[in-house]
């Protein structure tokens, strides 16, 4: 992950980078369909805030026996954890990341696939755009019904897509580890033989490219 400062406000510090996907990634939420578990097209910002946080802890923590209560640690005035994690009462943590969206890696301008608005209607033959609260309900065009539009758009260059990422699909045996062997499901009250179960996982490959965003309170660096 390569982070850079790149703007500097009066409210706010605002941190831009690159999330590049060193294996294959599953970004799954539970979703399934049939046997096969899905994944997000996006990395949540809580998912990132929880991974730097836990690496942070690993690498900066002055009072290892005091990471499950940092509010009783002498040296939590001196800490970066609990000063960019920490809520004090009903005051936000003094850092927030936001979604992580892939970069549109054949765009020329660079673009960012974001969640298309709700109020963004396409023809589906022939792919006329109309953004508004109240579309027209027939294409002008072709006569054809209008549909809200859900998938996403590239920031730079317009581009429109059902899946901004390219997905790989795995799939294999379920193991029954106290055998060592696959997992076995042998119908009740029938004399059949039992059959394996199989599973499936949606990957999004290596060497993806998320844009990452990252607020930070100035107050912190000022500290």
């Amino acid at each position: 992950m390569e982070v850079r400062r790149s703007e500097l406000q009066a409210s706010y510090i605002k941190l831009n980078g690159t999330i590049v996907a060193e294996t294959p990634l599953h970004l799954g939420d539970g979703t399934h369909l049939g046997i096969v578990k899905q994944t997000k097209a996006f990395i949540e910002g809580s998912v990132i805030r929880g991974a730097v946080g836990i690496s942070l802890l690993r690498t900066s923590c002055l009072k290892p026996e005091f990471q499950q209560k940092h509010e009783e640690c002498p040296a939590k005035e001196d800490c970066l954890y609990p000063q960019l994690f920490e809520e004090e009462g009903k005051k936000s943590a003094n850092i927030v990341f936001r979604n992580a969206y892939p970069r549109h890696a054949g765009c020329v301008n660079h673009g960012i696939y974001l969640p298309t608005a709700q109020t963004l209607y396409v023809c589906e033959k022939c792919e006329e755009r109309f953004s508004s609260y109240t579309p027209p309900l027939t294409c002008p065009k072709c006569g054809r019904p209008l549909k809200s539009y859900e998938g996403y758009i590239c920031t730079g260059c317009q581009h429109l897509t059902r899946s901004p990422v390219s997905i790989i699909r795995m799939t294999a045996t379920a193991i029954d580890r106290y055998k060592q062997s696959a997992a076995i499901i042998k119908p009740l009250g029938e004399g059949e033989e039992g059959y394996g179960t199989m599973h499936s996982i949606d990957l999004i490959p290596r060497e993806t490219k998320y844009q990452l965003e990252v607020i930070v309170d100035p107050e912190v660096e000022n500290g």
